[in-house]
């Protein structure tokens, strides 16, 4: 069996859970193998020829570096697993990672003929559906009720039950209206998402100034620990604000933190759909909470921002410029 990763985080992470897995569940030791960015080329072709895994999990560009050096053969595959298929598949980013698709196929091609294909994603976009039926000889879809308990499907409710709102500013505007919410926003549990790591510490020294508690910051060149100590202290506050960098970078898991609002203070620069669903799916993420979400936008933003709430299907209001937010929550 391969699963294929989109990356070395997520591919540790399904290690670590079919090991235990292997441990506790069967009789006779699996052997689980983890090949990803950042680990020795000499010891994974060491594992490969030596220990003969029954359970391959890899990154997509360390599992194509295996197979064309022919160190991993696929010839014995019964299992063919992909997470996140709507980004191997590439669309999800349209300039970076346009190669991911044909890497895919490579590995894909390699593989043994008569074999399962597992492709996973979430959401699964209908513009995606065609591309993934190229991959099996008879397929089924299976959706997982959108009510139930587990994480994407706290996602999709987030998504749709909370309030969301966009307001067209100018660069400047944007302290302004941000600290003209602040009596509001200092009761409540609030992230603010900016594009740059040095905005993130002055959006932060702006609202501590402004409240009677310290903001917390996360953001991207901070270490893993000192990023982790500041999520497990803002995890047992009733209230704080919360000031992070785009969190595909942040190294360090977000997902089951509740927020009461999530501030969006920059659009994402690219047309990342990918992201900007994550962004828009923080609010209300507790069980029977109805979140609220503000985006700001600027004048040149605001065609990009209404082509991706189009994609998404996701109703978004715009507000004015005076508008306070205790109003609408």
């Amino acid at each position: 069996m391969i699963i294929i990763c989109n990356n070395k985080k997520q591919a540790r992470n399904i290690g670590q859970n079919y090991r235990s897995f292997s441990t506790n569940m069967f009789e006779s030791p699996i052997k689980v193998a983890v090949f990803r960015h950042g680990s020795m080329f000499d010891e994974n072709r060491r594992v490969l020829k030596y220990e003969c895994p029954h359970i391959v999990v890899g990154s997509l560009q360390r599992v194509t570096d295996l197979v064309r050096e022919k160190s991993l053969r696929l010839n014995d595959i019964k299992v063919f697993a992909v997470f996140v298929c709507d980004f191997m598949l590439g669309t999800r980013r349209f300039v970076a990672y346009q190669d991911l698709r044909g890497k895919l196929d490579m590995v894909f091609q390699k593989a043994a003929h008569e074999k399962q294909v597992l492709l996973f994603s979430a959401p699964m976009h209908d513009k995606i559906r065609p591309l993934c039926r190229q991959f099996f000889k008879s397929q089924e879809f299976a959706y997982i009720n959108c009510n139930a308990s587990d994480h994407h499907g706290v996602l999709h409710r987030a998504r749709h039950s909370s309030k969301h709102y966009y307001i067209n500013l100018r660069e400047y505007e944007k302290e302004e209206h941000l600290l003209d919410c602040m009596e509001f926003l200092k009761s409540k549990r609030v992230l603010i998402i900016v594009g740059e790591a040095w905005k993130c510490k002055a959006v932060a020294l702006t609202c501590g100034d402004n409240t009677l508690f310290y903001a917390h910051v996360i953001y991207w060149g901070m270490s893993r620990e000192e990023k982790q100590r500041t999520c497990t202290k803002f995890q047992h506050l009733d209230k704080g604000i919360l000031v992070v960098t785009k969190f595909r970078k942040l190294g360090v898991g977000l997902a089951k933190m509740r927020f009461d609002i999530v501030i969006h203070y920059d659009f994402p620069a690219k047309d990342n759909l990918y992201q900007f669903e994550n962004m828009i799916s923080k609010a209300g993420r507790k069980p029977g909470q109805n979140g609220m979400t503000v985006t700001f936008v600027l004048d040149d933003e605001v065609e990009r921002f209404r082509s991706m709430q189009e994609r998404l299907d996701v109703a978004i209001t715009e507000l004015n410029r005076d508008t306070d937010l205790s109003t609408v929550w």
